[in-house]
Formats: C-alpha cells, structure tokens, sequence
C-alpha cells in the first residue's frame, strides 16, 4: 500500500513538471510568436522548427520577461558569463530607460552553431515610449550551459564586454 502511494506520488510529481514545464514567468501573459511563411511551410509545421521544447520555452519566457517589465527575471535568463560582466544593477537601469512595447515578433530562421549554441533571426515591431513604430532586426543567441537554455546578449556598446 505505501508503495503504490509513493508511486502516485511520483506521477502528479511528474505530470505537475511536464504541465508547468513552459510556464515559469508567473503571471504575466505570454507573448505571441508569428513565424515567417518559410517556417510555416515546413513538412511537420511550427512544431518541427524548434530544436528543443525547452529551446522554444526559454525564447519565449525571456521575452515576455523583458516586454512585461520584469528585469529581475529576465535578468536570471541571460547567461552566467553576462551576468558576471554586468551585474543586477546596471542591466536593470538600462532595461528600465528602455520603455518598450512589443507589438509583434516574428521569427525569420534558426540557425545551430553547435549543439550548445543556436542563433534565432527575428524581426521585433515596437514602439517607444514617444509612440514612435520601429522595426528591428535581431540575431538572438542563446546558449546551452548546466541543463538550460540561456539568452546570449551581445551589446558592446550597451555593455562593454559582451561583444
């Protein structure tokens, strides 16, 4: 008997990880992703573009992180060797000054560097906090280090050392 309730024990265990698995931003709303034609005319669909569900899941809860206005967390997402360079503090400042909002993200490609670093082309449609539209071209890098995926930022300008 104990042994059939440790048993169910370990399957809600199970069950709550693979449920929860792609919700770990709280209760901000997740961003959506458009896809560019060529993607979506892929043989198996979207759902073959993505080299990992856990790949896909970081992307977007990084994301939503950083348009929601949640640096704290967004800042956790970035990579280790970035956060060392930069530090809480700073990153929060220049995230804050930012004052951005998302207004559509599409991804272009994805292209696998190494099987630990992967870099994503996405165009972001924006507006600043003046209302002014922009549109801009990124190349996302992420990274994979000690089982997670991790947003690469290189902005050398923003922050020296990161180029």
């Amino acid at each position: 008997m104990r042994r059939i309730k440790w048993i169910f024990v370990i399957i809600l265990i199970t069950i709550f990880f693979c449920v929860c698995s792609c919700s770990t931003i709280g209760h901000h709303n997740r961003i959506h992703v458009d896809y560019a034609p060529a993607i979506q005319s892929l043989p198996g669909g979207v759902e073959t573009f993505w080299p990992s569900d856990a790949l896909k899941c970081s992307f977007i809860d990084y994301w939503t992180l950083r348009y929601s206005g949640d640096r704290e967390n967004s800042f956790e997402r970035e990579a280790p060797f970035f956060r060392e360079i930069v530090g809480r503090t700073r990153y929060e400042n220049i995230i804050r000054a930012a004052k951005n909002t998302l207004e559509n993200l599409e991804i272009l490609s994805i292209q696998r560097v190494n099987e630990y670093y992967y870099e994503i082309k996405i165009t972001q449609r924006i507006r600043n906090a003046k209302g002014e539209a922009m549109e801009l071209y990124i190349i996302d890098r992420w990274v994979y280090a000690g089982q997670n995926w991790y947003h690469v930022t290189r902005e050398p300008f923003i922050f020296p050392g990161t180029g």
